[in-house]
């Protein structure tokens, strides 16, 4: 349900709200997306020239922000008119009511926005993608030179549909298939990495018997291992690298216990 024309054009029973009108600040916004305000950004929320790739780029979820801003004046006036007449009518709730409908449902879609939407990496950036006007993308240019927001074309537009079946289609069992394939080369480098990780230092202690040769063996591979699970492994926690570290500097001690003569 919209707001009535005086809650709208800024006045409550044509009393002048001490707010220039609403033209100063859908300006106020269009700087903001701009950046018109703030010179020291070199980033436009909105849109830019040179975007991904070098090409012109719209962010849509720039667009939900001020979608979301837009909504909060609107219930920012409904609360100046509720507390000047201080009383409220059915009327004026049920204008609250729909546009907290709308405020609530625009904090939801940002955070679908916001948050990755799939588990799978390639939906995750079909979806993702779908959150950009890109002129890179053929397909997303032709709607850009439709709508007039390009000039000039860095390669022939086309409209796209995609072909994309999803969970059970023929280009998801590809996926899976590939995906699995993947998974199994990361298992076979990280038992190569295990292996190598233990029997170089062993033998490079064993062909080498002294304190010095063992004591920097010893450090220097814990402290090589322990960096390259923190750069790997980036989704553990830092007591789960710590836990791996120590593990295997025991494995490397034990080795040294038993092999140093007395």
């Amino acid at each position: 349900m919209p707001l009535d024309n005086d809650v709208e054009n800024g006045t409550d029973h044509g009393r002048r709200r001490s707010f220039q009108g609403t033209e100063d600040f859908f300006r106020m916004l269009y700087n903001a997306a701009f950046n018109d305000v703030m010179k020291e950004e070199k980033i436009c929320p909105l849109f830019t020239e040179d975007g991904f790739r070098g090409v012109p780029t719209v962010r849509i979820r720039t667009l939900q922000h001020m979608t979301i801003i837009h909504l909060k004046r609107k219930l920012a006036i409904l609360a100046e008119d509720i507390m000047s007449s201080k009383t409220t009518t059915e009327a004026k709730m049920d204008r609250v009511q729909e546009t907290l409908k709308d405020y609530v449902t625009a904090l939801r879609d940002l955070k679908y926005m916001l948050e990755m939407p799939s588990k799978d990496p390639k939906v995750a950036k079909s979806l993702q993608d779908l959150l950009y006007l890109n002129a890179y993308d053929p397909s997303d240019l032709a709607i850009m030179v439709d709508a007039n927001l390009v000039k000039e074309l860095p390669q022939k537009p086309r409209l796209h549909v995609s072909d994309y079946m999803g969970e059970g289609g023929r280009n998801y069992r590809e996926d899976t298939k590939q995906r699995l394939i993947e998974e199994l080369l990361n298992r076979v480098r990280m038992a190569l990495f295990g292996g190598v990780a233990v029997v170089v230092p062993m033998l490079i202690m064993t062909l080498h018997r002294t304190l010095l040769t063992t004591l920097l063996t010893t450090s220097l591979f814990v402290l090589a291992v322990g960096l390259i699970l923190a750069w790997s492994m980036d989704r553990a926690e830092p007591k789960d690298i710590l836990t791996a570290t120590a593990a295997y500097a025991a494995v490397l001690v034990v080795f040294v216990g038993t092999t140093l003569p007395a």
